[in-house]
């Protein structure tokens, strides 16, 4: 589409610190997700682009029904390595607390792979970094590089802070009330898209302290067809400008839609 190539791609429940054999059953087998909402739904969906470096190419196997349940899936954006993190977060629900599964932080770091970071929530220190967005930039990637450049000066468990009370405050507005109240695509209508909804959430939060507890208190404030996608990198991003290395956050609460239980009372 658009000159640009797409992939359906599905997670295993495959996690080692060795590359899989073949033959392993558990490596043609979809993950199913069970934290939050997803109720069980396979972890499956359409990317944009190639697989980053690092990912190594095993063969071919046999996929049988199960690659060909949903074709059309869900948009999930741009190919990144984060892709894989669906394994790790159901491994860690399945534990019933977050942890660094496989090697550690330090391991993943002197090895070049991807990092766990982990970081308090903290809401004085993150919407004082949200009142550093540059709403006259000309696009989004203007107004969200002071906070971009704050946090990549900032120490790893700050930048995984931020990060963990986004996750914390995007979880809170994910309800049926509010989803019900964001425009042409609100749930209940042809197009709802989960992806949107949580775009949407970020343009509420990025429009700082006062809007967001003012929508969280009375959800007919949601906005209509606006989203501010560019808030869920700006950590990620961070991150790696500070390390060279790319993050994998920990997180206390999913920002996923549907992964607040209490707000589908519909579901």
């Amino acid at each position: 589409q658009d000159g640009r190539a797409s992939s359906l791609v599905a997670v295993t429940p495959w996690l080692s610190k060795v590359v899989p054999d073949l033959d392993d059953p558990i490596v043609g087998e979809l993950l199913r997700r069970r934290r939050g909402r997803f109720d069980g739904q396979h972890a499956i969906a359409w990317y944009t682009g190639s697989p980053p470096e690092g990912f190594v190419y095993l063969g071919r196997i046999a996929s049988g029904d199960e690659l060909a349940l949903d074709p059309k899936g869900r948009y999930g954006g741009e190919w990144g390595a984060h892709r894989a993190s669906d394994v790790i977060f159901e491994e860690a629900a399945r534990r019933g607390k977050l942890t660094t599964i496989g090697p550690s932080a330090q391991e993943r770091a002197e090895s070049g792979e991807v990092d766990d970071v982990a970081g308090p929530v903290d809401t004085v220190a993150f919407w004082q970094a949200i009142r550093l967005i540059e709403w006259d930039a000309p696009d989004d990637e203007g107004k969200i590089a002071p906070i971009l450049d704050k946090l990549a000066s900032t120490s790893a468990a700050g930048i995984g802070g931020f990060h963990n009370t986004l996750c914390s405050l995007l979880y809170q507005l994910d309800t049926e009330l509010c989803a019900r109240r964001i425009g042409s695509y609100s749930y209940g209508k042809p197009g709802f898209a989960p992806d949107h909804f949580l775009d949407v959430r970020c343009a509420v939060v990025a429009n700082g302290q006062i809007f967001y507890e003012s929508v969280l208190a009375d959800p007919s404030r949601m906005p209509s067809d606006i989203e501010f996608e560019s808030l869920l990198s700006v950590a990620g991003d961070a991150y790696l400008r500070k390390t060279g290395r790319p993050a994998n956050f920990l997180t206390d609460k999913q920002p996923e839609t549907f992964s607040n239980r209490a707000g589908w009372s519909s579901r």
